[in-house]
């Protein structure tokens, strides 16, 4: 592309006319609506140049310079145009002299673009004005037959006529006009015209006679004889130029005896082959040999009447799908099949019968046998499989026989995690299925959800909760029809054991019993409730004073949180007055497992204690009586060292033995204690002996009323 310099604008070719983009010598003086940078519109009520079409009309737009305003803008005073140098045969614009922008608009509406430009490429290489025979008729080079092609002249001066092709038929078999005696000559088609040339009807009463009767996919048949010679006549079987086979026309036949009754076993049959059958067109055609009456061959062969005929045969694939297997979810078919023609059979496996809903699952070749990988299964139904055979060469499909359902085991897994923790911990039970349509759980809370379970699959988890001892756990699934699969795993729960305290120990009320202790005591575990108890009193030469055996408990006695309070008295046995002991708690849990056995010291008061006991005279006591108590209280050879009387009517105590008392007045339910203590027994330390009384009215008094 040539520039050319005027003053100080450059343009490009044409493409710089039509979208009037002016280039200064610096770039950037390019105004955006096109308007040359050195005239600047001063009138508001004209618009700004926005392309050269603009600038052409009239009165649409005026510039002005520095010293105010010019003429209405032109193109020959502002505007300096380049040549259009045409790369074609012609030139749109006189090739000497510059155009105006009139002229070239004029002379560019009778020139065509070149294909795939457009008016932007106008003074570039990449432009040319048409062929001077654009739009005319034109023609192709001939085919082999001598046809030619139609079409116009293109801009660039090409033919869009194409070369037509031969006639359909060109090299298919033909056969002539018959004779008198119906022979046909054979041939080709070549350009429309068969090239079988009609046989002399001179050859008549020499030539064999004969039909080609029927052709179907499995065989075809007629009748041949040659008057000349009295054996048999031999058949050429052709396809076009290609002998496909020969048999002798000798056979029984129905067709023949119509015509000739006298030549009843001059029938033929040829097997179609297996090649054949591909569903294409094949044009079969039979002869039958000329032979002499010595049976040499004379020329040339006769094609039999209604010969020939079109063969268009698919031999279908055979074969059955004979099983379907589940193995890991996943679906393996087997069959065979099998193709006339020889070749390796395409299989496809459909879950379902195709058109029918069936679902492509798997493609393979037989080979005759067939065992192909199927897709997953998990939905936990039956599913039945059905085999489709592509046939060689037609590819059209066909269903083998036999269909093979299958339902896969369900698969079942289930893992506890952590699988041991320490009791009153708890696990997660995590599990995943696949073709199970339901699942029963054991135990069935609190870590099971059923919802889980979608579509035959599920994958989840839940938690066991705080767990006391070893638990199994156990997922059961089943297909469609029954067939189950299990995931199994259990969580061992480490014995931790448990605690006993001993809080207290006391002394029992020796006056009743003698020495013993009130043992307080605690139990603590910390997920298991107590299952029994045993507390043992030893004595300073480690023998044992006390034992109470393995006591049960129920979970009732000792209750959650497991941290109770209970009460054994050690009370009997071998305890004595005033010794040292030592006392040893055990507990056991729900598990039987037992506590570290703990111990406590406690020594026994010393003794005898008395056995207190009083009685009183009268029995009945009433009020207003002296009544007499007495200390009857065993003393275990020892003297009494404190005595104390409270009759419970709010009058003094007192300390002698026996004591008269006197109840003033009547009452019930009044408490008399009497409380002593023995010089072997600790100071302090006293027994007690309490009756309840009632107090009676006073017994009458009589005197003797003398009468006056």
């Amino acid at each position: 592309m040539k520039n050319q310099r005027i003053g100080t604008i450059y343009r490009a070719g044409l493409a710089s006319l039509f979208f009037f983009a002016l280039l200064l010598t610096a770039p950037s003086a390019i105004l955006a609506t096109g308007v040359p940078a050195e005239y600047t519109c001063d009138k508001p009520s004209k618009p700004l140049c926005s392309g050269l079409a603009d600038c052409i009309s009239p009165n649409l737009w005026e510039c002005g310079t520095a010293g105010g305003e010019t003429d209405t803008c032109t193109t020959s005073n502002r505007l300096q145009l380049v040549n259009l140098q045409s790369t074609g045969t012609g030139s749109c614009c006189n090739p000497t002299n510059n155009c105006n922008l009139i002229e070239q608009a004029t002379r560019l509406s009778s020139y065509i673009c070149k294909a795939g430009f457009s008016p932007a490429d106008m003074g570039s290489n990449n432009w040319a004005c048409c062929d001077s025979a654009y739009g005319n008729s034109c023609s192709s080079s001939p085919n082999v037959c001598g046809t030619r092609g139609s079409g116009t002249i293109t801009c660039d001066g090409n033919c869009t006529a194409t070369i037509p092709p031969p006639p359909a038929n060109q090299g298919n078999a033909c056969q002539s006009a018959p004779n008198v005696c119906g022979m046909r000559g054979a041939g080709t088609w070549y350009c429309g015209t068969c090239s079988g040339v009609k046989p002399s009807d001179s050859l008549c009463g020499a030539n064999p006679l004969g039909s080609h009767d029927a052709l179907s996919c499995t065989s075809t048949f007629g009748w041949a004889f040659d008057d000349d010679y009295a054996g048999a006549t031999n058949v050429l079987i052709y396809e076009g130029a290609s002998l496909l086979g020969t048999v002798t026309a000798n056979e029984p036949s129905a067709w023949i005896l119509p015509v000739h009754p006298t030549r009843p076993n001059a029938g033929w049959t040829w097997t179609i082959p297996a090649n054949l059958k591909d569903g294409q067109n094949h044009t079969i055609s039979v002869y039958a040999v000329n032979v002499d009456s010595s049976g040499t061959q004379m020329n040339p062969n006769i094609i039999l009447v209604n010969s020939p005929h079109v063969l268009n045969c698919i031999e279908e694939p055979t074969g059955s799908i004979t099983s379907a297997v589940c193995s890991a979810n996943n679906i393996t078919a087997s069959g065979d099949a099998s193709d006339p023609q020889p070749a390796n059979v395409p299989i496809r496996i459909y879950d379902g019968q195709f058109g029918l809903g069936g679902v492509l699952a798997g493609n393979g070749i037989a080979t005759p046998a067939f065992s192909i990988p199927s897709s997953q299964v998990t939905d936990g139904q039956t599913h039945t499989y059905y085999a489709y055979a592509q046939d060689n060469p037609s590819n059209a499909w066909y269903q083998l026989t036999g269909s093979a359902p299958v339902t896969c085991d369900p698969i079942v897994s289930l893992v506890a995690n952590p699988a041991t923790i320490d009791a009153g911990e708890s696990s997660t039970i995590s599990w995943t299925t696949s073709n199970a349509t339901s699942c029963v759980a054991s135990p069935t809370t609190p870590w099971y959800n059923p919802a889980s379970l979608v579509n035959g699959v599920a994958n989840s988890s839940g938690g066991t909760g705080a767990l006391l001892a070893s638990t199994p756990y156990s997922l059961t699934c089943q297909n469609a029809i029954g067939t189950q699969g299990v995931g199994s795993d259990s969580v061992v729960v480490n014995a931790v054991p448990p605690t006993g305290t001993i809080q207290s120990i006391t002394d029992t009320d020796y006056c009743t019993g003698g020495p013993g202790m009130d043992v307080g005591w605690s139990y603590s575990s910390p997920a298991s409730p107590i299952s029994a108890i045993r507390i043992e009193v030893i004595d300073g030469l480690g023998g044992t004073a006390y034992d109470s055996g393995i006591t049960a408990k129920s979970p009732a006695d000792i209750t959650l949180p497991y941290n109770e309070s209970g009460e054994v008295v050690a009370q009997g046995g071998s305890i004595a007055f005033g010794t040292a002991y030592t006392t040893r708690l055990t507990v056991w849990d729900a598990n039987n497992t037992p506590s570290t056995p703990v111990t406590a010291p406690h020594s026994t008061l010393a003794g005898p204690w008395v056995v207190p006991s009083f009685s009183h005279t009268p029995s009945k006591i009433a009020a207003q009586e002296v009544i007499t108590f007495n200390d009857t209280s065993e003393y275990n050879g020892y003297a009494p060292a404190e005595l104390e009387w409270n009759f419970g009517d709010g009058s003094p105590t007192e300390s002698i033995n026996p004591v008269e008392h006197t109840f003033e007045s009547v009452a019930t339910d009044l408490v008399v204690t009497m409380k002593t203590r023995s010089d072997a027994m600790p100071l302090g330390s006293y027994c007690n002996a309490t009756e309840m009384i009632t107090i009676t009215k006073p017994v009458p008094q009589y005197r003797e009323v003398i009468p006056q």
